[in-house]
């Protein structure tokens, strides 16, 4: 559990929520972008560069 949770602590605010939204609550990138106003590509953005965070963390598992 400590990894994962150095992994989300890695992250910044905005994409620690969108990562939540997107992979938790299950909402499409259009749909948070409609909820924040902001553009579905930057919330893609955001998501591509959690995941690679996320994903270079457990990179010794893989």
């Amino acid at each position: 559990m400590k990894l994962m949770d150095k992994s989300l602590s890695s992250l910044t605010e905005k994409q620690y929520k969108y990562l939540i939204a997107r992979y938790i609550a299950k909402k499409s990138a259009r749909e948070i972008a409609r909820e924040e106003g902001v553009s579905h590509q930057a919330i893609e953005k955001h998501l591509n560069a959690a995941v690679k965070k996320v994903k270079k963390t457990f990179a010794e598992f893989f």
